[in-house]
C-alpha cells in the first residue's frame, strides 16, 4: 500500500510582514513584499498625486502629444511623440547612451575589479585580427576583454595545479 502525503506549499500561504511607514513613521503589517506606506498614507499620497496631475493638466503644464518642446541637449524644437520623450530624435541615441553609460559605470564599479594591461605596439591590433579570424572560422564572437578574462581563468587553473604539485603532504 502506497500512502502519498500532500504537503502545502509555503508560497501558498501569505505571510504578514511588518514595515515602517516612510511618511508617518508608524509600524504596519501587510502581506506585500515591498511596502513603503501604511494604508492611510498610501491613500493620501494617491490623492495628492492625482491632485497635482489635475493641477498640471488645468494649467496646461502637461505636454500633449503633437506639441513642440525644446530639446535640453541641442536647444532645437522637436515634436513630442510620447509622454516620456525627453529629447529630440537627433539627440535620442546620444542621450540614451549617456544614461546607459552612467548606469553601466555604477554597475561596473560594483561588479568588477579593474586592471590595466599594457601591450607592445601592434600587439593589440594583432590580437583583434586573430579574434576576428577566429570569429570568421567558428562563428563565435569574442571581445578582447572576454579573451583576456578567459586567459586569466586558464592561467589561474594552471597555477592552482602547479601549487598543488608543490605542496608537501603532512
Amino acid at each position: 500500500m502506497i500512502i502519498i502525503k500532500a504537503e502545502t506549499s509555503k508560497a501558498a500561504t501569505p505571510v504578514e510582514k511588518t514595515f515602517k511607514c516612510q511618511q508617518c513613521g508608524n509600524d504596519f503589517t501587510t502581506t506585500a513584499n515591498h511596502a513603503k506606506y501604511c494604508k492611510d498614507c498610501a491613500r493620501q499620497r494617491q490623492f495628492d498625486r492625482a491632485k497635482a496631475y489635475n493641477e498640471k493638466k488645468k494649467n496646461l503644464q502637461l505636454r500633449p502629444l503633437g506639441s513642440t518642446d525644446i530639446c535640453p541637449e541641442c536647444g532645437n524644437e522637436y515634436l513630442v511623440k510620447s509622454g516620456s520623450q525627453k529629447v529630440c530624435e537627433n539627440c535620442r541615441k546620444k542621450y540614451t547612451n549617456k544614461m546607459k553609460s552612467k548606469t553601466n559605470a555604477v554597475y561596473s564599479a560594483k561588479a568588477y575589479d579593474v586592471i590595466t594591461v599594457y601591450l607592445k605596439k601592434g600587439e593589440k591590433s594583432e590580437l583583434k585580427n586573430k579574434l576576428e579570424e577566429y570569429k570568421q572560422l567558428s562563428g563565435e564572437d569574442i571581445s578582447v576583454n572576454e579573451f583576456i578574462n578567459e586567459a586569466i581563468k586558464k592561467m589561474l587553473k594552471e597555477l592552482d595545479s602547479k601549487i598543488a604539485d608543490l605542496e608537501l603532504p603532512f
